[in-house]
Order: structure tokens, then sequence, then C-alpha cells
């Protein structure tokens, strides 16, 4: 497979276009079909731009066939196994939304029995006291528990949207 072959397979498992990573490697559209056509190939600087964004070696893209590549030597790069970590926060955030739904839950439910502890002391008369003294953290923790599952349905939907994969 050529250089040109993979830049290609790279862009569109992302589900980018060529105007898309032109922005994103800052060169011109023209300029990732001519590598993309195998008409031109990029300088270094921009070789060492596409493996950084799509966290790949040099190897792997200037090398046709896996066999070719140079083994043994102290310089011999070893391929880029891990996964770019922006990447896997990003297509995991939601999960932030759900701890801010837990939280609330927690604070709550906590609220909830001192309450339950405070009307079994004071009895059924001192409901209203203690409704005016918990309502407003009652609507506070609603609202972080509602706030919570709408922020992690937005940003799974956002991630959905643009997954990469």
């Amino acid at each position: 497979m050529t250089l040109g072959e993979k830049l290609q397979l790279l862009r569109r498992s992302r589900g980018l276009s060529q105007e898309q990573l032109a922005a994103e490697l800052d060169v011109s559209r023209q300029a990732i079909s001519k590598w993309e056509c195998g008409d031109s190939t990029p300088d270094l600087d921009k070789l060492r731009a596409i493996c950084t964004y799509f966290g790949v070696t040099t190897d792997y893209l200037i090398w046709e066939n896996e066999e070719d590549v140079p083994t043994g030597g102290a310089n011999t790069a070893e391929p880029m196994k891990r996964e770019n970590v922006r990447e896997t926060l990003r297509r995991n955030d939601y999960w932030a939304g759900y701890v801010l739904a837990i939280i609330g839950a927690a604070l709550l439910l906590r609220l909830l029995v001192s309450i339950i502890v405070m009307l079994s002391l004071g009895g059924w008369d001192a409901f209203p006291a203690v409704l005016r003294t918990c309502l407003p953290h009652i609507l506070a923790y609603a609202v972080l528990i509602a706030g919570g599952i709408f922020l992690a349905r937005w940003l799974k939907k956002r991630g959905e949207k643009h997954d990469d994969l």
C-alpha cells in the first residue's frame, strides 16, 4: 500500500474530508489530493504532522510493504501502539455528566435522610421549618441530577456525531 493510499485510508477512517485534513495540517486541499494520488509527497515537517495527527509511525507511512521496514539497529522506531489520549478522553467525556448526576443523587439522599431524622425528633410540627430550610438544597440537587444527565446525553450525542472510528 502506498503512502497516498495509507493517507486516504487514515483520513476516511476518521471521517474527514480532504478540506478538513488540509485545515488540520495547514496545507491546501490540493496538496492532500496530490499526496493521496501519488503525484507528490509531503515534506518532512508535514510527514511528522501527519504521523502525530493520526498516531502512526513514519515507517508505517513510507514503507509500502511491512517486510521492507528496516529492523535492528539502535535507531529503529517501535510502532505507536498507544491510542491518542485526547481521543480517548473525548470519546468518553460524557461520563462526566453521569458523575455529576450521581453526586447530586448522593447529596439528595443524604439530605432526605437528614430530613427524616429531623422530623422524627421534632415531630410533624417541625415540617414547615424543615421544608423552608431544606427546599433550596433539594431544588439545587435536583438541578444537579437533571443537568448531569442532560450534559451526559449531550456529550454522548456530540461524540457519536463526530466519532472518528
